[in-house]
């Protein structure tokens, strides 16, 4: 069972109440601060995270400066790990569902302008997910088009990092982990969507991405949805194959 603020506590425990005063301590300048100060910092974000769902909604507001601050493109790489941190920060502030709803599409932005120099493949990938798991219909329409606007146009370098994935692959990796959370009356529209702007992806790529999609429907939608899909590909998706 989930516990709210009001019924637990939680917002009034110790804890809580010495991490929030650190936020006074962590001001725009850290990048040239002690190593200290960078410490103290993410050990604030860090923790911040975990107390996101007990934290009274004002609480969030008086403190939210600190994570859009470490949500900015890095001009430090010691600072990585802050970017990380902040971006799922955010996220869990944007899962509860009770604040910054209209801060969705602008938070996509900052998702986009941090990779592939700043987040990787998987964390791209997971926040997309997480978005359209928590939007209206009508901001899924919006973020889906802008994500395969980007996909088509992205670069097919390989990332580095060991990683087999490169920027296009990740946003079409990203479109597809969407599915399963796209409204049923919709999945067919969407994946006749992903099939006409993949028709950039050749060779052992779009092979990889087939994969993907398959894996998808066929394992992780289920339901009436993944039925759907299913009956879509294989009716109606060789043409496009």
């Amino acid at each position: 069972m989930r516990l709210s603020p009001s019924s637990n506590g939680l917002h009034r425990y110790p804890l809580t109440r010495y991490i929030l005063p650190l936020r006074v301590r962590l001001k725009p300048d850290i990048q040239t601060r002690h190593p200290a100060a960078k410490a103290d910092a993410l050990f604030f974000l860090d923790t911040l995270e975990q107390l996101i769902p007990v934290l009274l909604p004002e609480t969030i507001r008086g403190i939210l400066f600190i994570a859009r601050h470490y949500l900015q493109p890095l001009s430090d790489p010691s600072l990585r790990p802050h970017l990380e941190s902040a971006h799922s920060v955010f996220l869990a502030i944007l899962a509860r569902g009770d604040i910054l709803q209209d801060q969705i599409l602008p938070y996509l932005e900052q998702v986009y302008n941090a990779f592939p120099q700043a987040l990787t493949p998987r964390q791209v990938r997971l926040a997309f997910s997480t978005i359209v798991k928590l939007s209206s219909p009508d901001q899924v329409t919006i973020i889906l088009t802008r994500l395969l606007q980007r996909a088509k146009n992205a670069q097919t370098t390989p990332i580095t990092g060991g990683t087999r994935e490169d920027e296009q692959l990740t946003y079409f990796f990203a479109f597809v982990d969407c599915l399963p959370w796209i409204e049923t009356e919709a999945i067919e529209f969407w994946l006749d969507q992903l099939f006409f702007t993949a028709t950039v992806v050749e060779g052992r790529r779009r092979n990889t991405l087939h994969q993907h999609i398959w894996e998808c429907i066929s394992g992780v939608m289920g339901g009436e949805a993944g039925m759907k899909a299913v009956e879509w590909w294989v009716n109606k998706s060789d043409p496009k194959i």
